[in-house]
């Protein structure tokens, strides 16, 4: 793609940026990255290795901007996930050059830069933007590889380093790390050149893949010892991981049925393509990016569903399954560009022309239908904390119970960004408090965890949004 000749797509990667840096600002922080930021401030590194939580690049960057200068603002806490885009938006560009059908590259562009899911995350201080974005690189580097005539080892460390990079940035991107490596070194094997992995120019790779491989099993175990890996899906892994990019990448109206037939249909065609892929392969002996991307994404949902079975292992489940979203796009979106050019007739071009306009022209109205500024679905919960703690603030509160959702952005955030601002004492609710030694409360209406409310609790607030709750016991 010549960039210079399409000044449209960059004004609206632009356009978009302004979107992302506008939340980055404006969206209230929420309790992950509150608890992120709580144990940057205080310097509780010890605890961050056995937290799932602490998604490396970020924390480390986070701490990085809170040194300079003046308060802890918002854009000091988001800084890596928003400075992030450019790297996606380029790498996105230069990806979309190996797709010769225009059609096809305008599905492409509006799947991953108008996807409302991953804007949001690059306006959130965690890990998964600047893995999408490191992610999108790698992808980039394996089309470039892939186009060489002579693939050496040596040729394939950058794409490897920037699959290691998208591991620091989020541990669910191990997954994909994993099967990339495995389907490599089974390529050497296949094709006999094992030995290129017994030389001398092979210690790069083999420090970087062993390293990676090491430090990230290690450390997920050691998270997995300490209790905080359960976060995850049970049902099943078509369910848990394909019914997430499904539901999470649709805004537009849909039937109940639809994540569900979505991610058995998005799973048959995974396996058509993979077969495919894997049929030229053994003809060929050559690799290609849409063989290793629609391959790994079914054998990262093999074996998360192996890891289940074995050591009851979540499944991937929303934004840990948007892992996936890339490969499985770029993947099915190859295979159909690559189909289309052997396509004998014209007529059957055109028809295939005018199926992925009308793809298209969904994705953008889905885009168009998510749009909001101030507000993200998936994550309303703290929007107005801050809202309802200075109106307990008002109110000469004195003891506040407070429900997961707000005592955590309170505790982690609020009162260490500006302590001794409020005056109230506070506990986090569960089903065992005692509402009587309380004169406020602050809830959600999505009440978890927490005793019945009785009677002699009246609202005093109440925010339909986020579904902020400000309870006042009458005397």
């Amino acid at each position: 793609m010549q960039y210079k000749t399409h000044w449209f797509l960059w004004g609206l990667a632009a356009i978009i940026w302004i979107y992302i840096i506008y939340r980055a600002f404006s969206f209230p922080i929420t309790q992950d990255e509150a608890y992120s930021y709580f144990l940057v401030k205080t310097s509780y590194w010890r605890a961050m290795p056995g937290s799932a939580n602490t998604h490396w690049a970020n924390t480390l960057c986070m701490r990085l901007l809170l040194w300079l200068p003046g308060p802890d603002a918002l854009w000091k806490i988001r800084g890596l996930p928003v400075l992030c885009w450019p790297l996606f938006v380029v790498s996105v560009f230069q990806i979309s050059g190996s797709l010769r059908s225009y059609a096809i590259k305008g599905v492409f562009l509006a799947a991953t830069l108008l996807n409302p899911f991953l804007i949001f995350y690059f306006s959130l201080a965690r890990g998964y933007a600047p893995g999408f974005a490191v992610q999108a690189l790698s992808i980039w580097l394996l089309i470039r590889v892939c186009r060489q005539p002579n693939q050496s080892l040596q040729k394939w460390l950058p794409f490897f380093f920037a699959a290691a990079l998208s591991v620091a940035c989020n541990f669910s991107f191990f997954y994909c790390f994993l099967l990339f490596t495995l389907l490599y070194v089974l390529h050497l094997l296949y094709n006999g050149q094992y030995r290129s992995l017994l030389q001398k120019a092979a210690l790069p790779w083999w420090s970087l893949t062993g390293s990676t491989l090491l430090l990230t099993t290690g450390m997920l175990f050691f998270i997995r010892q300490r209790g905080d890996l359960f976060y995850g899906g049970l049902d099943d892994p078509i369910r848990s991981i394909l019914g997430s990019l499904i539901r999470y990448s649709t805004y537009l109206p849909y039937p109940s049925i639809w994540p569900v037939a979505g991610a058995f249909g998005l799973l048959a065609l995974l396996l058509l393509a993979s077969g495919y892929h894997a049929a030229a392969y053994l003809q060929q002996r050559r690799l290609s990016p849409p063989l290793l991307l629609t391959v790994s994404a079914v054998g990262v949902l093999l074996l998360c569903w192996l890891l289940h079975t074995l050591f009851g292992t979540p499944y991937l489940l929303d934004r840990t399954a948007f892992i996936l979203y890339l490969p499985v796009v770029i993947g099915l979106l190859m295979t159909w560009d690559e189909r289309v050019g052997r396509l004998p007739a014209a007529g059957w071009k055109k028809g295939h022309a005018g199926i992925a306009i009308l793809l298209g022209m969904i994705l953008l109205a889905n885009a168009i239908t998510a749009y909001n500024p101030n507000n993200f679905s998936e994550w309303p919960y703290q929007r107005d904390t801050e809202a309802c703690l200075e109106l307990l603030q008002k109110s000469d509160a004195k003891k506040v119970g407070m429900t997961m959702w707000h005592h955590g952005v309170f505790h982690n955030f609020y009162q260490v960004e500006q302590p001794g601002k409020y005056h109230f004492d506070y506990t986090l609710l569960n089903k065992d408090s005692d509402l009587s030694t309380f004169d406020y409360l602050l809830i959600t209406r999505k009440q978890e965890n927490m005793p019945a409310i009785g009677k002699e609790w009246k609202i005093v607030a109440e925010h339909t949004g986020s579904g902020a709750v400000v309870l006042r016991r009458q005397p």
